[in-house]
């Protein structure tokens, strides 16, 4: 199976690779989405 990730699946996988205890909502509004 493939997925193709688009450019916010990328900003999240950078995100949480660099900060991997961020709290979901600090994650949704660092990549403008609701929690």
């Amino acid at each position: 199976m493939t997925f193709a990730l688009d450019s916010r699946d990328i900003r999240i996988l950078q995100i949480l690779s660099r900060e991997g205890r961020i709290s979901k909502a600090e994650l949704a509004t660092r990549v403008n989405l609701s929690a």
